[in-house]
């Protein structure tokens, strides 16, 4: 979700929506994540920080009521509202990944201390988890099963790493060669 003020003309058509890493601190849009009606994931931050993806996620089930589109709007809050670990850089540019065990398992102690209804993340294979190394993919996938399989806490289906995202390329260089970011 870029633009939340926009998503009200992509109602009828969306059923999984996303908040990126540079937009998950936005107030805007953690309000208008608490007034959708479908599962919403929240990225953590460029810088990895998992607390403030988490408040995020904390705040979407709550009811809220904010100015959107120039009316006033109260939500009923949106129980679907779940992370979505992209990994992240450190200051030097340094790259963190965030999909191993450890991760994982801090990241379920943490929805514990929080006591959300449907605690649940999605790896995201590719930004800062693979170092934007597409054939490093499908490594970090099968360590996530691993890890899922290895830990029945994080397998359970009310706490869990429940999704895997990659990002297909054809060719190396595809992208710069033809000017996409």
């Amino acid at each position: 979700m870029l633009y939340p003020e926009n998503r009200s003309y992509l109602d009828d058509i969306l059923s999984y929506e996303a908040v990126g890493a540079r937009s998950v601190e936005n107030q805007q849009h953690r309000l208008t994540a608490s007034g959708m009606d479908i599962p919403i994931g929240m990225k953590n931050p460029t810088s990895g920080d998992l607390s403030v993806m988490l408040n995020s996620v904390v705040a979407a089930p709550g009811p809220h009521r904010f100015i959107y589109r120039g009316q006033d709007v109260t939500t009923g809050g949106n129980d679907l509202a779940h992370v979505i670990l992209r990994g992240g850089v450190d200051k030097y540019g340094t790259t963190i990944p965030n999909y191993h065990y450890e991760d994982c398992k801090r990241l379920l102690d943490m929805y514990e201390q929080k006591n959300l209804k449907n605690p649940a993340a999605i790896i995201d294979a590719n930004h800062s988890n693979s170092n934007k190394q597409y054939k490093e993919q499908l490594r970090i996938v099968s360590e996530v099963l691993h890890t899922r399989n290895y830990d029945s806490k994080l397998k359970k289906t009310d706490q869990r790493c429940n999704g895997r995202k990659l990002l297909g390329r054809r060719k190396t260089g595809y992208r710069r060669k033809y000017g996409i970011r």
